[in-house]
């Protein structure tokens, strides 16, 4: 009896779909199909998209980035595309956040306002929301050089930020 564990429908999904965007891929580089290119590439785009979504679904962020990523480089002005990179590169930061993960959250969000077509306030209120809410939990417990060098970092990447400059002063007030 085969006591291997199951890979599973998904994992077998999965490769299956890879082996078809690769194909694709290929095809769309082959100089013999390039008049079939005009019908190739957004079959490929297409199938990005569509496994983008299905990764999203799975909360495997990091690998539906590169999917997404992968999609985007071929039609940058893909709305689907674009939509789902700021949904992706948004529920992964806020997934990171949820952890305790700061860093790892802002380094995903500036990532994802880089790329982003539509949507860069959102990031930016994002970023403003975690340190500042970072450095007021840390101003909370009367840890308030730890506070002003979140405000800092925040502004480091917000300069003109109203609420970070405000509550910046605010802890360098606390601290005299």
């Amino acid at each position: 009896r085969d006591r291997s564990p199951s890979r599973g429908l998904g994992d077998v999904y999965k490769r299956q779909v890879q082996e078809g965007i690769d194909l694709l891929d290929r095809a769309c580089q082959m100089d013999e199909l390039a008049l079939y290119q005009s019908m190739i590439s957004p079959k490929l785009v297409s199938m990005l998209n569509n496994f983008g979504l299905q990764l999203l679904q799975a909360k495997k962020y990091s690998q539906a980035r590169t999917i997404i990523e992968q999609g985007l480089n071929l039609d940058p002005h893909s709305k689907s595309l674009n939509n789902n990179w700021d949904v992706v590169m948004l529920q992964w930061a806020q997934l990171a956040y949820g952890k305790g993960q700061l860093k790892e959250s802002i380094q995903i969000l500036v990532d994802g306002r880089k790329k982003s077509k539509k949507d860069k306030r959102t990031f930016n209120q994002f970023i403003e929301a975690y340190y500042n809410e970072t450095a007021l939990r840390l101003l909370d417990a009367d840890k308030i050089e730890a506070s002003i060098t979140k405000f800092k970092e925040g502004l480091e990447l917000l300069p003109n930020n109203k609420t970070l400059k405000q509550n910046l002063d605010f802890a360098k007030s606390e601290q005299e």
